[in-house]
């Protein structure tokens, strides 16, 4: 790993339609991932996540290639690390038990994301 950054309350850390060149693992701090919908009568945003040390942000782009849909900002100064996408799949590859954590944070996720919808409908 490799990248560490010091983010400022309200900075975007990695934007919302950016290509995914890796992951991100924040160390201290605070951050919130948002997905910003478009359409009448104007833009909304939902906070899916609040994110604190020990979380990871952009896997499901860095494992599937695709640009990220949720955008990460700073709710508090924020210290994160930058790990490269072929670094974080040759991690996954080579450490079984770092995979498996990962598909914990994954399926808590899930779970929250599936508590949310439930409640909104």
């Amino acid at each position: 790993m490799a990248g560490e950054q010091v983010h400022a309350p309200g900075d975007v850390i990695v934007g919302s339609g950016r290509e995914a060149h890796g992951i991100r693992l924040i160390l201290e701090g605070t951050a919130r991932a948002v997905y910003f919908a478009e359409g009448a009568p104007g833009s909304r945003w939902a906070v899916v996540d609040l994110a604190g040390p020990g979380k990871i942000f952009g896997v499901a782009p860095a494992l599937d290639g695709e640009p990220h849909l949720a955008q990460l900002e700073a709710v508090t100064k924020t210290r994160t690390v930058f790990a490269s996408r072929q670094a974080f799949l040759e991690e996954l590859d080579n450490h079984p038990e770092v995979a498996r954590q990962l598909m914990t944070q994954l399926v808590g996720f899930i779970r929250k994301t599936e508590r949310w919808l439930i409640t909104a409908i």
